[in-house]
């Protein structure tokens, strides 16, 4: 297991709007709104993740059993790891300070400070994952291993009761996270996610979940090329 702190956080204003389901060019007030949030956001994310690799055992038709016994569900999501050797297993988070601001704002009354801090923070969360999932691809290249897709527990059928498997593959209080009673993270700005890793897996495919995820109507969707 590794702690990684060292993180570059990187928030882009596109990103952030998309989450806001901004069309077109934003008016003068949100880009001033979405520079302030962005600028508060650096400022308040504390990038923390935890990474481990566990040794795949086998893969039994729409769920992965790990050497050490326990087992994932991933659901059709699995083509994309077969020939796994391994599975790579990351917790990332930016940690409670943005959260909190967030809610002091809605406290204020500064409802449009404050949802646009919270897509600023869902945008550093995930920044904070893309981080790691480039840290793993690196160190698998060294290692003359591809990486599957990068997948979590919630995205299309793979039950997000799973969470529990990757929280008892790392500890993630180590890293201020934990799960409520329904297997949601706290701090809320935290994404954990699984990718496969083999000398027979494709590293260049496409890493967004979104095209792995059945909801199609879904308005937080990425394009899917």
């Amino acid at each position: 297991m590794e702690t990684i702190k060292e993180i570059k956080v990187r928030i882009k204003g596109k990103e952030v709007l998309r989450l806001q389901h901004y069309r077109g060019k934003p008016t003068p007030a949100v880009e001033e709104l979405l520079c302030t949030e962005i600028e508060d956001g650096y400022s308040l994310s504390e990038p923390k993740a935890l990474y481990t690799q566990v040794r795949v055992k086998e893969v039994v038709g729409r769920s992965i059993i790990l050497d050490n016994g326990l087992m994932l569900g991933a659901g059709h999501a699995l083509k994309d790891w077969r020939g796994s050797e391994y599975l790579g297993v990351a917790i990332c988070t930016i940690g409670s300070p943005l959260e909190d601001r967030v809610a002091e704002l809605f406290v204020q009354g500064e409802y449009p400070a404050a949802l646009m801090l919270d897509s600023v923070g869902s945008a550093a969360a995930d920044s904070v994952a893309d981080y790691v999932n480039h840290f793993i691809c690196q160190r698998a290249k060294g290692l003359s291993l591809g990486v599957g897709a990068r997948l979590s527990p919630g995205y299309g059928k793979w039950d997000l009761r799973d969470q529990k498997v990757l929280f008892a593959l790392l500890p993630g209080e180590k890293v201020g996270v934990r799960l409520n009673e329904n297997c949601m993270m706290i701090p809320r700005k935290s994404v954990s996610f699984c990718v496969g890793l083999g000398a027979a897996l494709d590293s260049e495919q496409k890493i967004n979940p979104c095209r792995h995820c059945n909801m199609g109507g879904c308005k937080y969707r990425r394009s899917v090329l």
